[in-house]
């Protein structure tokens, strides 16, 4: 075996190598192979460890047994390479068409790619300008009032936009009852879009105790594509109308909130959605620079780390819902929108991808800044922790003594230091106005 290193991109994070197996290297693991097959595998006619090659051959086929050898020489090249290469991500393989005269491999070995100072500082990004209008604190105002309102009864009139009803409905397409079309005591806000085009505007006029059948028609665009498109017909029984009772916005309203009064509400909504798009503003700043950063060193990650990050990402779509919905169940919402597993997942591929270059970067600035945390930083995190989880400082401690999630906290942290680096050396112009206002 013979080790040849080709290209090594500093920037890029790929070290490239090609591995040269001779003649006798692959003699020798083809060799092994049939020795373990023949240790492991009964063979009618012949005792344990002595069938013929040929037997086993024709027992599996060529083909696993070409696998299993390249699969080894794999191995033994990647153990000659660890013994002098370390620090990397993940790596690839790829193998030249087999041969037993000898055949080649390359490995390319996907590091933390290695950056300079002045390759992640002075990057030209726009935010937007951080304003909040008069309106903006109208609209918050308005959400929270909408949480605090009650339901009237209606019984004087029909239904309108804006009111909550509850509905028995059945659905059919081609006069048959489709799945996920019929529903007992829905309750509906009239207005809020919830249904397919068309449908709560015919509920609308309806008063308690009426039935309906309402046509519409499938969006071209449904999730669920064998209904896209088709029209359909909803039979609707009216049960329960009620009017939504908004509290007066005035200074008990805003104590209800515990604010002191109505001024003091607005002067702290507007502080909180300063803070807010401030913070958006630095997730902005850090995106920009890493997609910078990417195009101009065109990070190559393995699919092994993407598939990994997707597998994350899957998860955490099945986890979102279920706090919601229990009993949500992952094949069924694809069965239900028409979908396989593979579909699914490559829906989530770029996402996975930007998601793992970003992760390499800002591990390369930490490397490149040699960043880590004093126990003093640490121990303040850890009791700014625990005021925010009203938790004592002791208990905190205690926790964070374990050395796995110790070790979690202070990579967090590490990275939040990147983070800060980032925000801070880039060259930040605010958009405003259609203008440009250098921060």
């Amino acid at each position: 075996m013979e080790i040849k290193e080709l290209n090594w991109n500093k920037k890029n994070g790929q070290h490239l190598f090609e591995i040269k197996f001779l003649e006798k290297d692959v003699k020798n693991a083809m060799n092994n192979v049939y020795k373990q097959a023949q240790k492991y595998v009964a063979i009618p006619g012949f005792r344990k460890g002595k069938a013929p090659n040929s037997v086993l051959q024709k027992r599996f086929g060529k083909e696993y047994f070409i696998e299993a050898c390249k699969e080894n020489l794999a191995k033994e090249a990647m153990n000659e390479l660890l013994k002098k290469e370390t620090g990397f991500a993940a790596h690839n393989l790829d193998f030249d068409d087999y041969n037993q005269e000898g055949f080649n491999l390359r490995i390319t070995l996907f590091k933390v790619p290695e950056l300079e100072k002045d390759d992640y500082k002075g990057i030209i990004v726009e935010v937007k300008s951080v304003e909040i209008s008069d309106e903006t604190i109208n609209e918050t105002l308005d959400t929270m009032r909408k949480r605090m309102a009650t339901l009237d009864p209606v019984t004087d009139r029909a239904a309108e936009k804006g009111d909550k009803v509850k509905i028995d409905f059945d659905g059919y397409i081609d006069n048959e009852k489709f799945a996920g079309g019929s529903s007992k005591d829905y309750e509906l806000e009239l207005g809020s879009n919830t249904f397919i085009p068309g449908m709560e505007e015919q509920i609308c006029g309806m008063n308690t105790g009426d039935e309906k059948d309402i046509n519409v028609t499938f969006p071209e665009d449904y999730h669920v594509k064998k209904y896209a498109g088709k029209p359909a017909v909803f039979k609707v029984k009216l049960h329960e109308i009620k009017r939504e009772v908004l509290p007066e916005l005035n200074d008990d309203f805003a104590k209800d909130f515990g604010y002191e009064n109505l001024e003091d509400m607005k002067a702290k909504i507007k502080e909180r959605l300063i803070n807010a798009k401030e913070e958006e503003n630095k997730n902005q700043i850090v995106e920009q620079v890493l997609d910078e950063l990417d195009k101009r060193f065109e990070l190559k990650i393995p699919e092994t780390l993407i598939d990994k990050e997707i597998d994350y990402q899957v998860e955490k779509f099945s986890y979102d819902i279920k706090k919601s919905y229990p009993d949500f169940k992952l094949e069924q919402f694809l069965a239900e929108t028409n979908q396989d597993i593979s579909t699914f997942r490559n829906s989530y591929k770029t996402k996975a991808e930007k998601s793992v270059k970003g992760q390499m970067l800002i591990q390369a600035i930490i490397k490149s800044e040699n960043i880590d945390m004093t126990d003093e930083e640490i121990k303040e995190n850890i009791a700014e922790i625990s005021k925010k989880a009203g938790i004592s400082e002791e208990m905190a401690e205690k926790y964070y003594n374990n050395p796995n999630i110790k070790k979690s906290l202070v990579e967090d942290l590490k990275v939040q230091k990147a983070i800060d680096i980032i925000i801070n050396n880039a060259e930040v112009k605010t958009v405003k106005n259609n203008t440009m206002e250098e921060k």
